[in-house]
């Protein structure tokens, strides 16, 4: 998670970065209400054999969208899960612009779905 860290933007779609308060230093937010990333999450609980990811630029990205509140992106193609929470209404442009860095950070691993 360091190189992630290391590799994040100052600025994304057009918000500042800011200091976030976490359980895992490996967190990071932009904006308010916050898109926020977070290193080194487990697995989702929805990301199961069968369960659809969606690829953008060469990374595979879980989505969950059951709370009306906020959309959950993770990684499931690296060694390590990488989380990033989208406020309602934001759409994926966020996702797309931290997806080369992590593509850059973290090298391909096959996804491991759950059971």
């Amino acid at each position: 998670c360091p190189a992630v860290m290391s590799g994040l933007p100052l600025e994304l779609a057009g918000e500042r970065s800011r200091p976030v308060q976490a359980d895992s230093p490996f967190a990071y937010a932009w904006g308010e209400p916050a898109v926020v990333l977070v290193c080194g999450v487990e697995r989702p609980a929805g990301w199961t054999t069968g369960a659809s990811a969606i690829q953008i630029n060469g990374v595979q990205w879980f989505v969950d969208s059951s709370d009306a509140d906020v959309t959950v992106w993770t990684t499931v193609d690296r060694p390590v899960y990488v989380r990033v929470d989208l406020p309602a209404g934001v759409d994926s442009a966020p996702v797309t612009a931290l997806t080369a860095g992590l593509a850059q950070a973290l090298p391909y691993q096959e996804p491991t779905p759950a059971g």
